[in-house]
Parts: C-alpha cells; structure tokens; sequence
C-alpha cells in the first residue's frame, strides 16, 4: 500500500522502490536505440540495401525484430548519417532483406560532428 509511511524505514524504502521503477523505465526507453542496423558503403547500391540471408543482421530482423516487408527499421551507414525510416521492401524466399533507404537521407553526406564539452 502506498498509504501515509509510519516512519522514516518505511518512507525509504517507497522512495528506493520509486527511484528503481523510474530508472527501469528509462533503461528500457534505451533499449529501443539498441536495434540499429549498420551497413557499409559497398552494401549501397543507390537508396537500396541488400543484406543476405545467412548475415546476422537479416537473421536478427528476421527471427528477433519479427519485422515484415512494409515495416520500417533504424539504419545508418557506417561513418554517415542514421535514419529511423528505413523501408523494408522485401525479404528474400532465402532470408535477404531488401532495404529502401528515404529520400531525406543524405548517403554522401559526413555525420554530423559529435559535441565535446
């Protein structure tokens, strides 16, 4: 019950009980950024990705995310620029995943550079 608290123990303890509830939450608002595929350069073939069916990312989107063609994913190419609208056009008879980059990312473009403070 979180009725009035009969003395201080008990009045730490909630709070300890809140707090950890507040940071289980804010660990798994995290969690959702965890699942990011990364491509290289040479998997680009102009807004398109292709990644094979025996590769671990197709697997993971495959068998762990349970995406379908239509769904979107978070990508990014490595050393460029992420995307949370990634288009998964389709997925191979043999498990490959074909990727349709949005209009709005730009492939060439530098990432952004990090803030130091």
């Amino acid at each position: 019950s979180w009725g009035k608290p009969r003395d201080w123990d008990s009045l730490h303890r909630r709070m300890l009980v809140s707090r950890a509830c507040l940071l289980t939450s804010l660990s798994l608002a995290h969690v959702r950024g965890l699942n990011r595929l990364l491509f290289d350069a040479h998997e680009l073939s102009g807004r398109t990705v292709r990644i094979p069916g025996e590769d671990r990312r197709a697997q993971h989107v495959n068998t762990i995310l349970k995406r379908s063609p239509g769904d979107t994913l978070r990508v990014g190419l490595l050393d460029g620029a992420p995307t949370d609208s990634a288009l998964l056009s389709a997925i191979e008879p043999d498990g490959s995943l074909i990727i349709e980059l949005p209009a709005a990312l730009d492939v060439c473009a530098p990432p952004p550079v990090p803030r130091v403070d």
